[in-house]
């Protein structure tokens, strides 16, 4: 039976994501100008925040709010790996205090909204997700096609042996990732009101459930079947490929 290699594919993934981010990183970095248009870095490991309290807020940003009992606001700037990363308002509402003996909770609504410098609402895109999938993805087929493995694998010791179509081998690899990627961006792009209003209307068990939902869809597609094993990955049993230790023969495979 083939072996899964689950651990060493785990590093050679986190690698080559790792490597296809940089590329991303790099390529969106020149673009940079938050003060003047909405094109932000994906939310980084070192990401860090300079908040501060604010009394007033332009009307822009009031509108965007669906009530006027606003209890705090912050403004805060930006930054991943120091790298400023625009500004953002967060407004805290409706808020909402119940006293059960010794026992006070609270309850809130907030919102927050990129602006520029003058605290004005701006449309922000974060295409670097997109772009790290999408080279992950070519990447490694062109490696494929110059007989070569992608970097993690190599470093690990490992390729991808068999004859199919290597582009649709990545695609139902790496399809999905690259499909919430692309998701996101869109919904980025929806009218900020659009967005507030979908957020204030998603009550807290319908987000909980659509969290579940979000983690369980990749659980079931890239766990599950390294759990119940079958002699090879979804993708690769669909597209006539298997992954096999570098040191492996063609005789030691088929005989596997």
């Amino acid at each position: 039976m083939t072996e899964k290699h689950f651990w060493p594919r785990a590093g050679a993934f986190i690698f080559d994501y790792f490597l296809a981010s940089l590329i991303a990183f790099a390529l969106v970095l020149p673009f940079m100008a938050p003060e003047r248009h909405g094109l932000r870095l994906s939310i980084g490991v070192l990401q860090m925040q300079k908040c501060y309290q604010v009394t007033s807020l332009p009307q822009s940003v009031l509108d965007l709010v669906p009530s006027s009992r606003i209890d705090r606001a912050r403004y805060c700037e930006q930054f991943v790996f120091g790298i400023p990363n625009g500004q953002k308002v967060t407004v805290r509402y409706d808020v909402t205090q119940t006293t059960r003996g010794p026992l006070t909770t609270g309850r809130y609504n907030g919102l927050t909204v990129a602006v520029d410098t003058d605290g004005h609402p701006i449309q922000t895109i974060s295409p670097q997700a997109f772009l790290a999938w999408t080279i992950f993805m070519l990447g490694t087929v062109a490696l494929h096609v110059r007989g070569r493995s992608s970097p993690g694998k190599a470093l690990i010791g490992l390729r991808v042996e068999g004859q199919g179509c290597r582009l649709c081998r990545e695609l139902r690899r790496l399809g999905l990732f690259w499909m919430f990627s692309l998701l996101a961006i869109l919904f980025g792009l929806l009218p900020r009101e659009t967005v507030s209003g979908f957020l204030n209307w998603l009550s807290f068990p319908a987000i909980f459930w659509l969290m579940v939902i979000l983690l369980a869809i990749p659980f079931a597609y890239y766990i599950l079947p390294f759990i119940l094993w079958q002699g090879a990955a979804p993708w690769d049993k669909a597209t006539g490929f298997r992954v096999v230790k570098t040191a492996e023969s063609p005789a030691d495979v088929t005989s596997q």
